[in-house]
């Protein structure tokens, strides 16, 4: 029986550095009767300790890197495709790695220690052929995984979606999300943790006044809850540059007329508050509005965009 892509499917296979490991005739197997998937991460303490005082007092922790270990088997692998494994495998960068049964799960990762291959040859017709089993441990950096889509139509591939369609919260359309109506953005974080928002696409054309970035919760009652808040002094940002509000690495970038960053930073217009986290919505309504005295262009669509990603453990 040779291991086809027909072989694909929740527990069998799994993608890294962009291609599927059916593409390489392997199969993934459980280590032992079971699979094994550790619920979190593992963590970190920051304690310190208090002369004549007992006990500890603790600070914080934080999720640390964690190793995805893949079993797999293989049944006729040539000379020729050991190479292209090798090749696949033999990466020194972090790639993004899906296990089949969570095509909403992207982490990055590389491999961490030499993957183990157990075999025994034969001969095919002449050809020297490889039947056996392996492992393959992956090193993920980084303890959240990125949903690589953020729409159910875009998983084309994915099967079994009824699976992890709804546990994911991940919806089939973004109609109302995302997209400013006038001032105003209605967001959707079906993750696990806050994750940094960045609002682009905007160019001062005269210096004046303010402009003010709320992120709410809002309420029935028509009294928001403010979550966080930015204000930024319009009179010290640059004229007919595009910026960007950059959440991730808490910098107000300077954009070329194409969109791409072009080095120059203007975090002194900051007159107060902070850069915005996007929470997991978990059934609330969170809205960010941009009110402005000064005289802005856009990007595209006379509008405001936004990006974030959604984040699971």
């Amino acid at each position: 029986m040779l291991l086809t892509k027909e072989y694909q499917g929740d527990f069998l296979g799994f993608t890294f550095n962009n291609q599927h490991s059916s593409d390489f005739k392997i199969l993934r197997t459980s280590s032992g009767a079971r699979f094994e998937k550790p619920l979190l991460p593992p963590q970190q303490e920051s304690t310190v300790e208090m002369p004549g005082v007992d006990g500890i007092h603790f600070f914080k922790s934080n999720f640390q890197p964690f190793s995805i270990n893949v079993p797999f088997a293989f049944v006729a692998i040539t000379e020729k495709e050991l190479r292209a494994i090798t090749d696949w495998l033999g990466t020194k960068q972090l790639h993004g790695l899906i296990l089949d049964e969570h095509p909403y799960k992207e982490y990055q990762a590389k491999v961490q220690e030499p993957p183990q291959f157990n075999y025994i040859p034969f001969d095919i017709n002449g050809v020297r052929t490889y039947k056996g089993e392996g492992n393959i441990q992956f090193r993920v950096f980084s303890p959240y995984a990125k949903a690589p889509f953020k729409t159910l139509g875009q998983y084309r591939n994915a099967k079994s979606m009824k699976q992890w369609a709804y546990v994911s919260g991940i919806k089939s359309s973004l109609k109302d999300f995302d997209s400013f109506v006038e001032n105003k953005a209605v967001l959707y974080n079906p993750g696990d943790i806050a994750t940094p928002l960045t609002i682009f696409g905007i160019k001062i054309t005269s210096p004046s006044g303010y402009i003010d970035i709320k992120y709410e919760e809002e309420k029935e009652s028509g009294i928001n809850t403010t979550l966080t808040r930015m204000i930024l002094d319009a009179n010290k940002l640059p004229i007919n540059q595009f910026i960007q509000i950059n959440s991730s690495n808490k910098l107000i970038e300077g954009l070329s007329d194409s969109g791409g960053i072009d080095g120059t930073i203007y975090n002194y217009a900051i007159i107060a508050g902070d850069f915005i986290q996007v929470e997991p919505s978990k059934g609330k309504k969170h809205i960010v509005t941009i009110t402005t005295t000064a005289d802005l262009t856009y990007l595209a669509k006379n509008e405001f965009h936004l990006t974030y990603d959604y984040l699971y453990r």
